[in-house]
């Protein structure tokens, strides 16, 4: 994660480098482990370890050393290096359930008197230059909620990209055309989308791999395709019950993608749905990784640690 944040930082984005951003994460979280030099001990957000693995997961991981990997099923995968280590991930479980966003943050915030308004986001409402509030549907009708102190527009990528452009803040050509008033001309508000791309390989899952108990863990690492870094392949490994049927899954996702897209209004009704190309596996370089990452999950799921509870490679 460090190299990630640095790396925006560098792109001109000052305040995003790792350790500009670290302490507003550990004031998120509450780690079973207590506060560390990349773990936060006492925030509302309770993060654990997954200390119920089954004979599945343990194969995984001595799978992984027989590829030339590490293995540790205590590693932390916020640590400052976690590139080529095959372990669990650590997850956001309370009393063994997930803890939610709405029970970490939002049930909180209400209890000390945050209002939740109902209701969509159709645009940003801006005076003399700056954000003063947002334009809400309700239904038929529109209301205008006027901010006090500041506006933060937090949505999915494409909605948050269709929000601003509708606001008036983005690529001045294509705003004029669609017919919105310019406010802002910023030709990168749209561009630049990208996702990650996962492909799903999936083998016959053989008697003693149906026979095993419910689990919170989850076993995988992230590693480099030739001579990407920061780590471009994250790796999955899935049992049948997180695999949908009598099946052994490995999922390889390309989570540094080169490819890139874009977002355009199609309209400036707010519900009509944008244009959005999303542009994957658009790069040499994006194939050629996924490729990679393809051979070394069949290269891991055929070692020997695996052989009692693996059929033959299957559609997914």
């Amino acid at each position: 994660p460090q190299v990630c944040f640095d790396r925006w930082r560098d792109l001109g984005n000052p305040g995003w480098g790792y350790a500009d951003v670290l302490p507003s994460f550990k004031r998120l979280e509450r780690y079973e482990a207590g506060e560390s030099t990349y773990r936060g001990g006492s925030g509302p957000l309770s993060v654990t370890h997954c200390w119920d693995p089954h004979a599945l997961h343990r194969a995984f991981l001595l799978a992984s050393v027989s590829g030339g990997f590490q293995q540790d099923s205590r590693h932390d995968f916020n640590g400052p290096r976690s590139q080529s280590i095959a372990g669990y991930y650590q997850k956001t479980i309370l009393d063994d359930a997930p803890h939610t966003f709405e029970a970490a943050f939002q049930a909180p915030a209400v209890t000390s008197g945050l209002a939740v308004v109902s209701g969509a986001v159709t645009r940003i409402v801006i005076e003399r230059g700056r954000a003063v509030g947002v334009e809400l549907a309700r239904g038929a009708t529109r209301e205008i909620l006027r901010a006090e102190r500041g506006v933060l527009l937090c949505a999915e990528p494409v909605r948050a990209a269709q929000i601003l452009m509708l606001s008036g803040i983005g690529p001045a050509d294509h705003l004029k055309a669609i017919g919105v008033p310019v406010v802002a001309d910023r030709a990168g508000v749209g561009s630049n989308l990208h996702d990650h791309t996962r492909v799903a390989l999936r083998w016959r899952a053989l008697g003693p791999a149906l026979d095993l108990p419910e689990t919170t863990v989850t076993a995988g690492m992230f590693t480099v395709s030739l001579n990407a870094s920061p780590p471009d392949l994250q790796m999955d490994y899935l049992d049948p019950r997180a695999a949908g049927g009598p099946l052994l899954g490995i999922d390889v996702i390309l989570v540094q993608p080169t490819s890139r897209g874009e977002v355009r209004l199609t309209s400036l009704d707010p519900q009509a749905a944008p244009a959005t190309a999303l542009g994957a596996m658009a790069t040499e370089a994006d194939v050629t990784a996924l490729v990679q990452g393809i051979r070394l999950a069949r290269f891991i799921a055929g070692s020997p640690q695996l052989d009692r509870m693996r059929g033959d490679e299957t559609a997914a």
